[in-house]
């Protein structure tokens, strides 16, 4: 017969708090998969369910050691642990995402890498196209300057496009000297795909600033994590490949769109701008992730996941089953033990 508690720390104590870490971890790297995100609602939820958990489970314990009112603590008990039953298979799907991930390892590595590399591939298609336009212009200013030199003075959308870009003050000065100097910053803008200098532009929505340096980190982070399978670092790696593949995209058309690249040629003996960036739209780029959907799109339930589940929950419940029962009666009750009254 099982001994009342004493008030101490037991057994299933310990055994009971071990199954309530691993509900919570399992349950958080579960939602942090799905959602992409470590902190926020995914901590919110794994928290709150836990603590239900380890509520009903409290109650349950009570409700059996109960000294008076036993039946009534005997409907509570076996309510509370139907309500216990029922959490557990109602948000069992939450963790088991977490083994599902785990099973689907190779697939979902295979994927990860592909949408890095396509990520990988748009940045630098971008940095090659936009280097490619620049020297257009570069060759269009310097043709200007040549044509300068002969006292030809070029359209003025030209002298126009000299001055806003501050490629010199005035066109009496303008040389190839500043048009080297322009292309050199420009160069750099382009490689760390730096959109300050188009701050006053449509960039339908891209903030006008630096890049480059914040996308190679997290690119460089969640490559390493997807590479060496970093099971903590996995979620924030799904997470940034996805913020990527929607933010890339968008920054490096707004930036091809603005870029002040246009075609300067000659018409008719004068030099003029015949292709404007702007009006042409740039080059589109489209980057897209496929990993956070294909993980909201597994099944959650997977042989391995299930026995994982069904091993925490009993660790759980391993304090209930040994906790103690009162053997009061109801004063209701008869106080016959089943024996034979013997007639002597």
């Amino acid at each position: 017969m099982k001994e009342k508690k004493s008030g101490k720390i037991t057994l299933a104590n310990i055994i009971a708090m071990l199954g309530l870490v691993l509900l919570i971890v399992c349950l958080w790297l579960g939602q942090a998969l799905r959602s992409g995100e470590l902190g926020g609602m995914t901590v919110l939820i794994s928290v709150g369910i836990t603590i239900a958990a380890a509520l009903l489970l409290w109650l349950m314990i009570k409700a059996k050691g109960a000294e008076t009112n036993t039946s009534k603590w005997k409907i509570i008990e076996f309510g509370t642990l139907v309500l216990y039953l029922a959490l557990a298979v109602l948000t069992a799907p939450i963790a088991l995402n977490f083994f599902s991930v785990l099973s689907n390892k190779d697939k979902l590595q295979d994927t990860a890498q592909n949408d890095i590399e396509n990520i990988q591939k748009a940045i630098d298609n971008f940095k090659q196209d936009e280097k490619k336009n620049l020297g257009v212009t570069t060759e269009g200013l310097n043709n200007v300057c040549s044509a300068k030199a002969s006292n030809e003075t070029p359209d003025n959308n030209v002298i126009e496009f000299i001055k806003n870009e501050n490629i010199a003050s005035n066109f009496s000065e303008f040389s190839e000297k500043h048009v080297s100097k322009w292309k050199s910053t420009k160069e750099g803008e382009i490689e760390s795909i730096d959109l300050s200098g188009l701050a006053e532009k449509d960039l339908d929505g891209v903030e006008a600033g630096e890049y480059g340096s914040g996308w190679e980190e997290r690119i460089a982070t969640s490559k390493n994590a997807i590479r060496n399978w970093q099971l903590l670092k996995i979620p924030s790696a799904i997470g940034n490949i996805q913020s990527l593949s929607e933010e890339v995209g968008k920054t490096l058309t707004a930036f091809s769109k603005n870029a002040p690249f246009p075609e300067i040629n000659n018409e008719s003996g004068i030099y003029k701008i015949i292709d404007e960036r702007s009006d042409k739209g740039g080059n589109a780029y489209e980057t897209k992730s496929k990993v956070q959907d294909m993980i909201k799109d597994l099944s959650p339930f997977t042989v391995m996941g299930i026995g994982a589940m069904v091993l925490i929950h009993l660790l759980i419940l391993f304090n209930y089953f040994m906790a103690y029962r009162t053997q009061r009666m109801n004063k209701k009750q008869s106080e016959n033990d089943g024996g034979i009254v013997l007639n002597i």
